[in-house]
């Protein structure tokens, strides 16, 4: 099964500017790498942060993040000042599709107290069928536990037309009670990324 390591990071300029030509030197790099299938970048609509996820044939050929600090000629042009951090997350669904769009809601997700993975799957179980029903929004609901918490920790990739579009769909009476029971299995932040695939 396809692993998936997500880089977060503060963007350069130069990211923030044009990520496509940013990342593309060493998007060719990690596609070279032994077991990477593709490589996805984009910005944040609502702050500078940068996103790269790269998709992994298994959990066992996720290294590139640890080598990024000796490849500073390749990786830096990227980043901006700041922590850089890396998660790698086990997603039940491809993102890809959610991906694919132009751009792709964000969930960085944790698990309320004394809520546990099955009230998120639940919540989710609700939610993802009328998502993939609306126009303008590309199921699957992408979404899984992290390698760092699993228990505790999850990321969801939903794609839409426009972000518009998708507080549009959020504000329709149907939705509020599906949506009220993920809020109350999760604590959660959300952006917009504009990936592009580079690789």
């Amino acid at each position: 099964m396809p692993a998936y390591e997500i880089i977060i990071f503060p963007a350069s300029d130069t990211f923030a500017a044009d990520p496509v030509a940013a990342l593309k030197p060493a998007g060719e790099v990690f596609s070279q790498t032994e077991g990477c299938v593709s490589v996805h970048g984009g910005l944040a609509q609502e702050e500078k942060t940068g996103y790269v996820v790269i998709t992994w044939d298994t959990t066992e050929h996720q290294h590139v993040v640890k080598n990024l600090d000796g490849n500073p000629e390749i990786i830096s042009p990227i980043f901006g000042d700041g922590e850089k951090r890396a998660y790698h997350v086990n997603f039940f669904e491809s993102p890809h599709n959610a991906m694919s769009m132009n751009t792709t809601e964000v969930l960085i997700m944790t698990l309320r107290e004394g809520k546990k993975e099955e009230d998120l799957a639940q919540a989710f179980s609700v939610l993802g069928p009328k998502l993939n029903a609306e126009e303008g929004c590309a199921g699957p609901l992408a979404w899984g536990p992290t390698h760092e918490e699993p228990e505790r920790s999850f990321y969801t990739f939903i794609g839409w037309e426009s972000a518009k579009r998708h507080f549009e769909v959020g504000k329709q009476s149907s939705f509020q009670a599906p949506l009220a029971s993920v809020y109350g299995a999760a604590e959660m932040k959300m952006l917009h990324v504009d990936f592009n695939r580079i690789s």
